[in-house]
């Protein structure tokens, strides 16, 4: 009895102090996810695309005024640009710098995860452990690595400014102007223009300034950019076709809940299934909530849809017929993140409304209510309730795969981090999508060959050719090449952890380079080479492969053994 007397008394202790502070509950639990769910995402860097090419590149070539206003594809990248600049300007080794973009991708998932389920938000969700349930949730859904790269993870930031935007009443002053500098901060790194008229109507509902007028700044600022400064013509080539917009919108609706918990569609019976549901919910909010609530939550749902499913730059949606094709599209993945989150909102906002609705029209369901009046067992098929939804939105985040993989990055830290010049492959390669070239250009210029796909088509799926069995490759260099820097060689093996040595005959030198550890399901991983050592004015190349037996070389379709070269841009 003793014993089990202490056992509640920890238990009461700790829903107490949960229910006091679910904000720091659901970074704790955050945090814990992440060290036991994803460990091996939480220890590896994130050397994806822009964060190096971009943030890193201009972070050295530029100044703290310039770095600040850096405008990159039409909007402005305040937080990233920022940091990035901080960790050059404090000479920490430029070879790790991965790894701090991770840790700061962490903590800011932390942070909003925190503002999410904090006690402000309670008048949108009002339970407090229902909120930090919501907040977790939103973390597991993040199952793409891009969803959670430094680049991408940003957008995150929203869902606490949506939900204070959502707000009917006044909360306290410092908090309001809290949020609304991180509004602003948010608002300036990522352009999303819906949230100019949420905080209006927020505004308009609450009568409280301070921190609507910061948000409402920033958000027309960053809306500005980026209709004046469209480089992609993502704003300009935007085009409206109420058919298009009904099709995409009620298809999207129905296959994004069913990749949120990875089921996949057997059927467009499952795609109206969902909707049915999410209309009962719409229903309940509307009912509990009034119709400028229900409203704003259902535009912004369905803009999230219809920006990511017909984007000028990617389109997703094509038919009717073809709506299984935005279940598997997975190229612009990293846009689902708000329409992940708002479907969550939604079913944590109308679910306890619908069910008692139910209850007063459904006699079976109002019997179940009459059970259930223990708080206890409430608690008890909550937890339930949580655990099914991680199970079926859970998966362990890929850190391995070809496109992603940062394992060429491993080959030139050292190299970076004193100062040498480089020419060094980036994330995502050519398998994650065929037109992928991306590389950092350290203290010099980089040009490469063999990257024209136009040209030179690779051929992943039959990589037959034995390493030790494979024969020489004799190149030249393009003309407006100087001196030769990287080779990287994608290879598909099971020996992870072995090594793979490439010999250049006319040189007579050699290079050694570790396969990876981990390999993805795939089996294919790019190995990269510093061979800038090879003479400054050889202008020909013989190289030779050498490795395991169960590691393979694959081809590009004009015959030619598939490796990419990296060379100085000459004079």
């Amino acid at each position: 009895m003793k014993y089990t007397s202490r056992i509640n008394h920890f238990f009461q202790r700790l829903i107490y102090l949960v229910g006091s502070y679910p904000g720091l509950a659901a970074g704790i639990i955050t945090l814990l996810y992440l060290a036991i769910f994803q460990l091996s995402f939480l220890t590896t860097g994130d050397a994806w695309a822009e964060s190096f090419a971009e943030y890193l590149d201009e972070s050295i070539r530029r100044g703290w005024k310039e770095v600040f206003a850096q405008n990159w594809a039409g909007y402005f990248t305040l937080i990233p640009s920022l940091l990035s600049k901080a960790y050059v300007s404090l000479g920490l080794p430029l070879g790790y710098i991965d790894y701090f973009h991770r840790m700061v991708s962490i903590a800011f998932v932390t942070i909003t995860t925190v503002l999410i389920a904090a006690k402000f938000n309670a008048q949108i969700i009002r339970n407090d452990f229902h909120r930090i349930a919501f907040a977790v949730l939103i973390v597991v859904s993040l199952t793409n690595l891009t969803s959670f790269s430094f680049i991408i993870v940003w957008y995150l930031g929203f869902v606490p400014i949506i939900m204070w935007c959502l707000h009917t009443e006044k909360i306290d002053r410092g908090m309001d102007a809290s949020i609304g500098m991180f509004g602003f901060l948010v608002s300036l790194t990522k352009p999303f223009p819906l949230i100019v008229p949420l905080v209006l109507v927020r505004l308009m509902r609450t009568k409280q300034m301070l921190g609507a007028l910061i948000v409402f700044v920033a958000a027309v600022f960053q809306s500005v950019q980026i209709l004046f400064n469209d480089d992609r013509g993502i704003a300009s080539g935007a085009t409206f076709k109420l058919t298009t917009f009904l099709g995409s919108v009620f298809t999207g609706s129905g296959i994004e809940f069913l990749k949120l918990i990875h089921i996949a569609p057997a059927g467009y019976w499952m795609v109206i299934g969902v909707n049915i549901l999410f209309l009962c919910l719409f229903i309940a909010i509307w009912k509990k909530r009034g119709v400028i609530f229900a409203s704003s939550l259902a535009v912004l749902y369905t803009y999230c849809l219809y920006t990511y499913l017909m984007a000028p730059d990617a389109p997703v949606y094509f038919s009717l017929e073809r709506y299984q094709d935005i279940y598997y599209y997975n190229l612009k993945s990293q846009r689902e993140i708000l329409i992940y989150a708002i479907q969550l909102l939604i079913i944590f906002i109308g679910t306890p409304t619908l069910l008692r609705m139910a209850s007063r029209k459904i006699p079976v369901i109002h019997k179940l209510f009459l059970y259930l009046r223990s708080k206890a067992l409430i608690v008890v098929l909550s937890f339930m309730s949580f655990v099914c939804l991680f199970l079926f939105v859970y998966r362990p985040i890929d850190v391995t795969s070809p496109g992603i993989s940062n394992s060429a990055i491993s080959a030139f830290r050292e190299q970076l981090s004193s100062g040498e010049e480089a020419c060094v492959p980036l994330a995502p390669t050519p398998v994650f999508f065929s037109e992928a070239n991306w590389f950092f250009e350290y203290k010099t210029r980089c040009i490469t060959q063999n990257y024209d796909t136009n040209i030179f088509k690779p051929d992943y799926k039959d990589m037959h050719i034995s390493l030790p069995s494979s024969p020489g490759s004799k190149t030249t260099a393009p003309k407006n090449a100087g001196s030769i820097m990287t080779l990287l060689l994608p290879v598909k093996s099971s020996d992870g952890g072995k090594n793979i040595t490439i010999t250049e005959k006319i040189s007579n030198m050699s290079f050694s380079s570790r396969v990876p550890s981990s390999i993805d399901d795939s089996g294919i991983v790019f190995v990269a080479f510093d061979v800038s050592s090879i003479a400054d004015q050889q202008r020909q190349f013989d190289f030779k492969f050498y490795g395991s037996e169960r590691t393979y070389i694959g081809s590009f379709e004009n015959g030619s053994l598939m490796y990419y070269l990296y060379y100085k841009l000459g004079s």
